[in-house]
């Protein structure tokens, strides 16, 4: 006969084993830029896509130019973007191993207003990117926000690694990134 307590060692023994598979899926994209950054008073960013980590990337309009500068004593970002930008992307790497059919991504985020983006999945084929479908995302100006993305199947042809693409619409000029991560599985 089993026991309220063996009951409760189980239910705590399958709660572990639920956490212990998250974290393995989890990308932390702020921490790995702030690495980056180290020893760096700022990270100049240009037109087009701009690998900041092993797993992070930024991308800017043509013509368009942003700073990313590590926060100080904290750790987090102030991505500053300038005027008139009418849209940036953040950019996580999916692994090449990876057969997550779901991602959650976390972002907190501080700005002078919320920003609305489109979040989806972008696959590199020999044919040229193929974008999945769009999700809107409404990220506030002075909290966090988890997004739950459901992955697509690869395509036959991608060639990896696929990468989750947040979207930002009328970014505005700045935005301090306290957190930034997401979780696959």
């Amino acid at each position: 006969m089993m026991t309220i307590y063996d009951t409760a060692l189980r239910n705590f023994e399958a709660a572990a084993a639920i956490l212990t598979s998250l974290q393995a899926g989890r990308i932390n994209l702020a921490e790995e830029a702030v690495d980056a950054l180290v020893g760096k008073p700022k990270l100049l960013l240009a037109e087009g896509y701009n690998d900041i980590g092993k797993s992070f990337g930024v991308c800017l309009p043509g013509g368009k130019k942003a700073e990313l500068i590590p926060q100080e004593g904290e750790t987090g970002l102030d991505l500053r973007a300038g005027s008139s930008m009418t849209w940036m992307t953040l950019e996580g790497a999916i692994p090449a191993q990876s057969t997550a059919t779901q991602c959650y991504l976390e972002i907190e985020a501080e700005g002078e207003s919320s920003i609305v983006a489109d979040v989806f999945v972008r696959e590199l084929t020999p044919g040229g990117a193929v974008d999945g479908p769009l999700n809107e995302w409404r990220i506030p100006s002075d909290g966090m926000t988890v997004f739950r993305l459901a992955m697509p199947e690869s395509s036959e042809g991608t060639t990896n690694p696929r990468r989750i693409i947040v979207h930002l619409r009328q970014p505005p000029r700045r935005i301090i990134l306290r957190r930034l991560a997401m979780t696959l599985f």
